[in-house]
């Protein structure tokens, strides 16, 4: 049987306290592009921080790291299937919301 979530949640996750404002707004635009969103702002072990959106039945994890932030764009994972793509940053309420993702 396929896994089904209750509800999706999608976390947005800095890599380092410098991507933390980045993270912020990425967080606001899912919000207001109608996807139930978290932002982790405490800065842990990256590994910590995936195992936390785990626990949490996440849908997809928005990895902002220097180099994506750099390049304006996100690195999206499926929680699920664990496949993970460079979305750019314009264009990431839509993938998510189309489940471009898989």
């Amino acid at each position: 049987l396929p896994l089904v979530q209750a509800s999706e949640l999608t976390v947005v996750i800095p890599y380092a306290s410098e991507q933390i404002d980045t993270v912020l707004l990425v967080t606001d635009a899912l919000l207001r592009g109608g996807i139930a969103a978290e932002a982790f702002t405490d800065i842990a072990s990256f590994k910590s921080q995936l195992r936390r959106a785990n626990r949490l039945m996440a849908t997809h994890a928005v990895i902002i790291g220097p180099d994506e932030q750099a390049a304006g764009v996100a690195s999206v994972k499926q929680m699920i299937t664990g496949t993970e793509k460079k979305i750019p940053l314009a264009q990431l309420v839509t993938a998510i919301k189309q489940h471009e993702i898989k």
